[in-house]
């Protein structure tokens, strides 16, 4: 860190003396270091937004090129645990683990390229510019600091939806200004419910975050490290009152830069795209082989009074994706499939007496089950809009389709469900569910285990039986002023949920809403004019 301050402090000076004002100074700069830094990177990453929880993520850089393909030579008559060669008429690397998102090709993008590397984070193979973090308007003379009250300074007339935007307020203040904590019980959907998508967009996605530490720290003590990018909360109330200005926040690790076919910066899928449950069995060797017995096919398992739960390595509880202890329900989901799994079998091992082939059949029969309630029942719930179920009848695997997972659908529109989280969960009885026998609250058990390992049979009749919080644009404040707060990284200070998806979906380079309303539905709406009364 010492020598990348010295290199950037030098080079910014010489910068300087050439003629460059200081701002662009600095970010040409942070550009030539960046890559400096890409050319001597291990290509691995940390996914370290996620409660402190760590978990290396290898990088498949052979896949930014769509004239490489993958050796499928060794590929067997079983799905790989990567992914890789799982699609048969790709290339080899679509839809595995370490590969990166893919975009949605929107129309009427602006073209020019923006010199602010912050700026410039995220460009598809059309260059499609992205939105930026610091909301400067690329006025480098006189920058606006995020999370200004005051009115912002117009980039422009033109506010098409998908022109880049950059006179975006801070995204504390759009997440408290937007995502109120009014509770809202919903009337058709459960608590476990809720839980499940959680678990699906585990076998989905997972953005790995580049492994700095301490952002705000460096920040405050005037370092300067590119892969940081801080969230101003200086001007909020709730932050005030903790004595805290800023919230880390670490941007997410890099893929493809550089590469003649993606002219900037992309994001990485950490984990396979694919509906095959990697939360149950990882998405790499390494955790598969760490969560199997080795023996007659089965996984791992802890046992206690409570029955099978999940294994422990180094006294903690792991499963396929290293989020499964995030919460209490979300540990319960992870366990439920580790005890279907060893269920089935035993029962293959009825007729099967190699290890290897009996956890492969059994794989094979559990991510069909999975798949089916995905699709069967899940997804045909949740879009109630009937061009949008998925089809019971004649649905065929298309082998042409690239099953790659959209950064939009990473980024922005799954994290829908973030607002159907519950506050507190009730313990019910596993005899009488009517019964409560105790509850918990969420904001204090964050990647906690002590609920789960004595009370899983009662958190599964309390999340079956109570409802979850409706779709909407509130969120509990547990998510919005408590998030992670009780884990010992966060600092007892906590995050903001709501705040991490805007600033996140800056940082990726996602167009306004607005653009992909253009795109999809209405060709000649104005952005500009009216989109208040059309949201409503």
């Amino acid at each position: 860190m010492a020598h990348r301050n010295k290199l950037f402090k030098k080079l910014s000076q010489n910068l300087e003396k050439n003629g460059y004002n200081k701002d662009m100074s600095r970010q040409l700069a942070n550009e030539a270091i960046k890559i400096q830094k890409r050319s001597t990177s291990d290509k691995t990453g940390k996914p370290v937004g996620q409660g402190g929880q760590t978990s290396n993520i290898t990088i498949i850089q052979d896949s930014c090129d769509a004239t490489v393909t993958a050796d499928c030579s060794f590929v067997g008559k079983y799905r790989t645990i990567n992914g890789q060669c799982n699609n048969l008429n790709g290339h080899g690397y679509q839809g595995s683990a370490g590969t990166a998102f893919t975009r949605y090709k929107v129309t009427k993008m602006a073209t020019k390229d923006i010199e602010d590397p912050l700026q410039a984070m995220a460009f598809s193979t059309e260059k499609i510019p992205g939105r930026t973090i610091p909301s400067t308007c690329g006025d480098v003379d006189e920058p606006e600091i995020e999370g200004k009250i005051e009115e912002p300074k117009s980039c422009g007339t033109n506010v098409d939806g998908c022109q880049l935007r950059t006179n975006l307020p801070g995204a504390r203040l759009v997440s408290t200004t937007i995502h109120d904590n009014t509770d809202s019980l919903s009337t058709t959907a459960t608590v476990f419910f809720s839980q499940f998508g959680q678990l699906l967009d585990h076998d989905i996605t997972l953005t790995p975050e580049e492994h700095v530490n301490k952002c705000c720290d460096k920040e405050a003590n005037g370092e300067y490290e590119p892969e940081c990018s801080t969230i101003d909360v200086s001007y909020d109330e709730h932050y005030k009152n903790l004595g805290v200005k800023c919230l880390d926040f670490t941007r997410s690790v890099e893929h493809c830069v550089g590469n003649e076919n993606l002219a900037r910066r992309e994001q990485t899928n950490g984990i396979t795209s694919y509906v095959d449950g990697s939360h149950i069995y990882g998405s790499d060797d390494e955790t598969a082989s760490n969560i199997r017995t080795l023996a007659k096919g089965e996984l791992k398992i802890y046992k206690n009074a409570d029955g099978d739960l999940l294994p422990k390595i180094n006294d903690k509880f792991v499963a396929g994706d290293v989020r499964a202890r995030e919460m209490p329900g979300l540990t319960v989901g992870h366990t439920i499939w580790i005890r279907e799994h060893n269920r089935i079998a035993k029962l293959v091992a009825e007729h099967v007496t190699e290890d290897e082939e009996i956890y492969q059949l059994t794989r094979r029969i559990v991510v069909a089950e999975w798949q089916n309630i995905v699709y069967g029942q899940y997804m045909t719930e949740l879009l109630d809009n009937q061009d949008l179920k998925p089809s019971v009848s004649g649905t065929r695997y298309d082998s042409n389709v690239d099953p790659a997972m959209t950064n939009e659908f990473a980024t922005a529109a799954f994290r829908f469900g973030h607002s159907m989280i519950q506050s507190t969960i009730k313990l019910l009885a596993t005899n009488d569910y009517k019964k409560e026998i105790g509850k918990y609250q969420l904001r204090h058990n964050f990647f906690d285990d002590t609920f789960y390992e004595s009370n899983m049979e009662n958190i599964i009749m309390g999340m079956i039986h109570n409802p979850a919080q409706s779709i909407g644009p509130s969120l509990i404040e547990d998510v919005t002023n408590h998030m992670f707060e009780n884990v010992p990284a966060f600092k007892g200070i906590g995050t903001d949920l709501a705040a991490r998806n805007i600033h996140r979906g800056r940082e990726h380079g996602i167009p306004g809403f607005c653009c992909y309303y253009k795109t999809f539905q209405d060709e000649d709406f104005d952005c500009s004019k009216g989109w208040e009364m059309k949201y409503k």
